[in-house]
């Protein structure tokens, strides 16, 4: 009597041919996961430093003298570590956290969170605002080629944040202190 199935040889072929689409598969879909993470923890960062302004505003008066070190308080963080090193954003290497106008927080979402404490919005303008970046990891990949894991965004005056521009962190009229610049917005950062 005659079986009919499938030899030794066709199996082993089938599963090569599985192993290669896996290959090439898998670390694709492990990165999407990954950047789609870091998106939403870098969303629920800015919106708590959206917050923390608004309970700073609603307690204090803004001056001209507001910096990110005044937000300190008002953040549910783990610690706040001035030893480490993170990725800042394209082309610009590391922020080390351990000089004295330098905020590094480590937040519950393992990511660090970090700003100047001497950096001013220098009037009370719209257009006025402080940086902040969001590395994702926490931890600096000691590289500064191609895009900068770390995300910039600005905390502007009105309470409103935003991930594109520049600022200039001199004193500045209200046309010419942001100019946009999105080749600074992290590759795996989407408002989407």
């Amino acid at each position: 009597m005659y079986r009919t199935g499938f030899t030794l040889a066709e199996l082993l072929i089938a599963l090569l041919i599985l192993g290669v689409i896996a290959t090439f598969t898998i670390p694709k879909v492990l990165q999407s996961n990954q950047s789609n993470h870091w998106n939403a923890t870098a969303r629920e960062t800015m919106a708590a430093v959206s917050e923390a302004y608004s309970v700073y505003r609603f307690e204090n008066t803004v001056s001209a003298s507001f910096n990110g070190g005044s937000l300190s308080p008002y953040f549910n963080y783990v610690k706040r570590d001035s030893s480490k090193n993170i990725d800042s954003q394209q082309g610009q290497g590391l922020w080390s956290c351990n000089a004295t106008n330098r905020i590094c927080l480590d937040l519950h979402n393992g990511g660090t969170l970090f700003t100047f404490s001497d950096q001013t919005l220098n009037n009370l303008a719209t257009t006025n605002a402080i940086q902040f970046w969001y590395d994702p990891d926490g931890i600096y990949i000691g590289t500064n080629e191609g895009p900068g894991k770390s995300l910039r965004f600005f905390l502007y005056y009105n309470g409103k944040v935003n991930t594109i521009g520049d600022i200039e962190t001199e004193a500045c009229d209200s046309s010419s202190c942001v100019t946009k610049n999105t080749s600074r917005v992290a590759n795996w950062f989407s408002w989407n």
